[in-house]
């Protein structure tokens, strides 16, 4: 396109103690788009706002996958409170039934100790979960711009919540709605832009300008007159020291630099995408091993108590039981709780959240949003 610049302006003469003189006029150039310069140079800046669009749904981006992980961690917290707590009635009850035995002799006071310790053991525990969960609201409050004291819905286990599932193959062209990819990409494209429109730079320009205006004396005997002018020029580099070359070669780093930023971004993309594929495949199978080991150990405590009741096994034998029961159930919920969160990271990977960047009318940017979701069953 071409540029044209108007520039308005008044003069004010006195000349004697009567007579006085106002000029007012208006000046205008306008140069011609020979060489394509000015449209590389607006190109570069439409690209150069499709980056800074980027820069922003990034920040969307990680504040979405911020708050879904930090909402999965809230329910897993909620999730080990659940079991604490029904490991601590259970120990309740079964430091009063080691208290009635101490009593009648049946056991050692040693069995009795190591009944209070584990009761002390799990009443640490839950505080400590207590704690844990405060701070995740106050977190999760702030990621959400909320007051503190404002809590989710309840009713919500950590096993309701889903994600949809990952397909077998994905197609590399998701990796497009990266906000990190879109970005270079963009500063990639306007660096190409810049470098041709620093190319034309070594080419003639020809600017056009004109200028019309009036001339008003308070003199009685003077008629207003009306100035003009229109002129042009042509304006090419002879000499310049090497001026346009050194910035030509600026340029021309820039863009290497901005190539091997979209080539670093692409690297990143692929290999983010590749863990978390992985991650996935992998605490899968290591749920579902500790579901298994967690069942069997269920079986085990119900083996320990009928021992323990018919007397064939001290009461020890039965707390080791309850102790690594207690232990599998929570690992079963922190795994559950990895696997959401590396889904999130798989999502976050492929960009999802982050919106996609298309063209407009024009070639003008145009911004498409996304959102990071999360579901219950």
């Amino acid at each position: 396109m071409p540029r044209w610049a108007p520039s308005p302006g008044a003069a004010w003469v006195r000349s004697g103690p009567r007579t006085r003189s106002v000029q007012p006029g208006l000046q205008a150039s306008w140069e011609p788009d020979l060489w394509g310069r000015l449209s590389q140079l607006n190109q570069a800046a439409g690209e150069r706002l499709i980056a800074s669009q980027a820069d922003r749904d990034a920040v969307a981006l990680s504040v979405a996958a911020t708050t879904v992980q930090a909402y999965v961690g809230l329910r897993s917290l909620q999730a080990q409170q659940a079991i604490s707590e029904a490991t601590l009635a259970a120990r309740e009850q079964a430091l009063a039934l080691a208290l009635d035995q101490v009593r009648v002799g049946y056991i050692s006071q040693l069995q009795q100790t190591q009944a209070q310790a584990e009761l002390a053991a799990v009443q640490q525990q839950v505080e400590q979960l207590n704690w844990q969960i405060d701070r995740q609201l106050s977190t999760l409050n702030l990621l959400q711009g909320q007051a503190g004291g404002v809590k989710p819905a309840p009713g919500v286990r950590l096993q309701d919540l889903q994600l949809p599932a990952v397909p077998a193959t994905l197609p590399s062209q998701l990796l497009e709605r990266r906000p990190d990819i879109a970005r270079a990409a963009a500063l990639l494209a306007a660096s190409d832009h810049q470098l041709q429109a620093q190319r034309a730079a070594f080419l003639p320009q020809v600017n056009l300008s004109a200028s019309v205006g009036s001339l008003l004396v308070n003199a009685l005997s003077y008629d207003p007159l009306t100035v003009w002018s229109l002129g042009g020029s042509l304006l090419a580099p002879l000499f310049d020291a090497g001026r346009l070359q050194a910035q030509f070669d600026a340029v021309s780093a820039q863009r290497d630099q901005a190539a091997l930023a979209y080539r670093g971004a692409v690297l990143s993309a692929f290999a983010d995408t590749e863990n978390a594929l992985t991650g996935s495949v992998r605490l899968a199978q290591q749920t579902r091993h500790a579901v298994e080991r967690r069942d069997v150990l269920q079986r085990s405590l119900g083996f320990a108590h009928d021992r323990y009741q018919a007397g064939y096994a001290s009461y020890i034998e039965e707390l080791d039981a309850q102790r690594n029961l207690y232990a599998a159930q929570l690992e079963v919920v922190r795994l559950h709780q990895a696997e959401l969160e590396n889904r999130v990271q798989l999502y976050r990977a492929l960009g999802v959240g982050g919106g996609k960047r298309e063209r407009g009318p024009g070639g003008k940017p145009k911004h498409m949003s996304g959102r990071l979701l999360l579901r219950s069953s």
